[in-house]
């Protein structure tokens, strides 16, 4: 009750541990998709400015067993 635990990268094996573990996952798909994208429009006309491109992902969290819901003090 006194330790919650988070995990990251969502890894399905975090679901059939006990306590299940919470975790972040993080949208690889989408990241996937972007990066194809980017690396095809790099081949037919590479440029330098999308290597220095700020790119924001959404990561989603999953609450499983291993947190706990926070104490009121």
């Amino acid at each position: 009750d006194d330790i919650s635990i988070l995990g990251s990268d969502g890894i399905e094996l975090g679901r059939w541990v006990f306590p299940s573990l919470s975790t972040v996952a993080q949208p690889i798909d989408a990241i996937s998709d972007y990066v194809a994208e980017w690396l095809t429009a790099e081949e037919s006309a590479p440029t330098s400015s999308a290597a220095t491109a700020d790119i924001a992902f959404r990561p989603t969290l999953i609450v499983r067993n291993s947190t706990a819901k926070r104490k009121n003090k």
